[in-house]
């Protein structure tokens, strides 16, 4: 190559360098470029007014760019003259993290429109996800008073999200807030078939679902103005009520039948049913189900000691109606069989730990053997009476 073409390119280099040294300075192995390197071992000093970007990464295409005033990375973006939303460094999405030097909110914003190509101007950002000083969290619209904020609308306005928050199970989502997908409104579930969600499970802790007038529905909408509907499988599935150390239980369910009775169950065993007609209990007394079958002794002399009364309970209303039955310690000395006492001081009264509960139901079976007793009295007395007044003509 020329000597003298050698020398030229030389001496532009050179100028170019030299050109540059205002713009960079070089102190105990620190590098400044736009002013002095006081605090780091590169520091860029950004550019007054309304561009205030100080690096960009990747021109060629999507890249980086580092931001002053707010502190901000922008990604497919950069902050020049046009401000606004800044200005695309490439084809596709934009979006710029930045922190709030006047509040200490640190937040992503997010454009949600694809195919603007390099250096057109940024469209509408939306607010993606905050923190706030006080470490609450929101995505989508800022709350500053709440730990934690959904809000996808602040996101989208075009109603694309399919809800605020979207759990992926094993089988099936939960979705919470949930809007535009057909036929699938907000539910929480264990995202699996025979799967478990619990809620609340510590030890004595609290649930409350709804308030003011808010209808629940246990596999099914609710029903009419109903506070709480509970729609029960064909299995005969329905509402258990367990005792936590024993696990006995007991079960309402209501039939297939038509029609349609409500049945008791304890421990799985039916025990009886309501009648969808009168409403009346009925009792389960089928033979089959019955061993060790006896008839009664004799109870009329015990019935003549029974001791009907008529009374009022302590804690009714002075304007309630008397009551009339029977005492239960009294009964218990006749028939102990009919009273069952309470030790469970939850159930009852806490000051009166021996409640005794009285089973007038049986009632009917003690009456009706003791009038069978009085009839056969009867009958032997009209017998002595016809022979007499057959001996006396």
């Amino acid at each position: 190559m020329n000597p003298k073409i050698i020398l030229m390119k030389n001496y532009v280099c050179w100028l170019v360098v030299l050109m540059q040294l205002p713009l960079l300075s070089l102190a105990q192995g620190n590098v400044g470029i736009g002013g002095p390197a006081t605090r780091a071992k590169l520091e860029v000093y950004g550019i007054a007014g309304a561009g205030k970007t100080n690096a960009v990464f990747g021109s060629n295409g999507s890249g980086i760019s580092f931001q002053q005033n707010w502190p901000s990375v922008g990604f497919n973006q950069y902050r020049n003259a046009a401000g606004g939303n800044g200005t695309y460094m490439g084809t596709g999405y934009a979006a710029v993290e930045y922190l709030d030097p006047s509040t200490g909110v640190f937040a992503l914003d997010m454009s949600n429109v694809s195919g603007f190509k390099d250096n057109n101007i940024a469209s509408e950002l939306y607010r993606a996800f905050t923190i706030f000083p006080t470490g609450a969290v929101s995505f989508g619209k800022g709350n500053y008073n709440t730990n934690f904020n959904v809000d996808y609308l602040n996101y989208n306005n075009t109603n694309v999200a399919n809800g605020s928050i979207y759990f992926y199970g094993t089988q099936y989502p939960s979705f919470i807030n949930a809007t535009n997908i057909p036929g699938i409104p907000t539910q929480i579930g264990p995202g699996k078939d025979y799967g478990y969600l619990y809620i609340n499970d510590l030890p004595g802790q609290n649930v409350v679902i709804g308030g003011g007038g808010t209808k629940v529905g246990i596999n099914t909408a609710p029903f009419y103005l109903t506070t709480l509907s509970i729609r029960h499988p064909t299995d005969g599935r329905g509402l258990l009520l367990i005792e936590e150390n024993s696990y006995n239980n007991w079960e309402w369910y209501v039939s297939a039948d038509n029609p349609v009775w409500i049945g008791q169950k304890y421990n799985g065993n039916l025990i009886g049913d309501y009648n969808p007609t009168t409403g009346q209990h009925g009792y389960l007394s089928d033979r089959r189900l019955k061993t060790n079958i006896r008839p009664l002794p004799p109870l009329l002399d015990k019935v003549m000691q029974l001791q009907p009364v008529q009374y009022k309970m302590k804690n009714a209303d002075d304007d309630s109606k008397i009551n009339r039955g029977f005492i239960a310690q009294e009964v218990r000395k006749l028939f102990p069989e009919l009273v069952a006492i309470l030790n469970d001081n939850n159930a009852g009264d806490k000051a009166l730990p021996d409640l005794h509960m009285l089973n007038y139901s049986q009632f009917f079976v003690i009456a009706i053997k003791a009038i069978q007793e009085q009839q056969a009295q009867i009958a032997t007395l009209t017998k002595e009476i016809i022979k007499l007044e057959q001996t006396n003509q």
